[in-house]
């Protein structure tokens, strides 16, 4: 179902996603990746996520609509990027749909969406 990762070293909450999900393994996967945002933001206030969710499946409206709810606090606390990779245009749709916010793109390839992150990276 998912996967989460923080690498410390490039600032960046790396996440993965399959499969077709019920609204109990969305407040599964909501309760798990908060505690580990709660973790991240004691040292890094603003961070950067790469969400491979190619492996995703398009999702019940249900799903949909309890992912929206309980993600919009997560996508809007954190001001850094969110980068979605994702497997098909339907589920592109889905993600434009669901997260309507400045910080958060779908992308259908991982190279466009870090090159999006790298975009509002600081330099040295």
């Amino acid at each position: 179902m998912f996967e989460l990762e923080f690498d410390q070293q490039e600032g960046l909450l790396k996440r993965r996603l399959w499969g077709f999900w019920s609204v109990d393994d969305v407040n599964n996967y909501v309760a798990q990746l908060d505690a580990l945002i709660a973790r991240i933001r004691i040292q890094n206030p603003n961070f950067q996520t790469l969400s491979d969710s190619a492996e995703l499946a398009p999702q019940s409206a249900e799903v949909r609509a309890a992912m929206a709810e309980s993600m919009k606090r997560i996508c809007t606390a954190n001001p850094g990027r969110v980068a979605i990779v994702v497997g098909s245009m339907i589920n592109k749709l889905q993600v434009d749909s669901i997260y309507p916010y400045p910080n958060v793109r779908a992308f259908r390839d991982e190279e466009s969406a870090r090159e999006w992150l790298d975009q509002d990276r600081p330099r040295m």
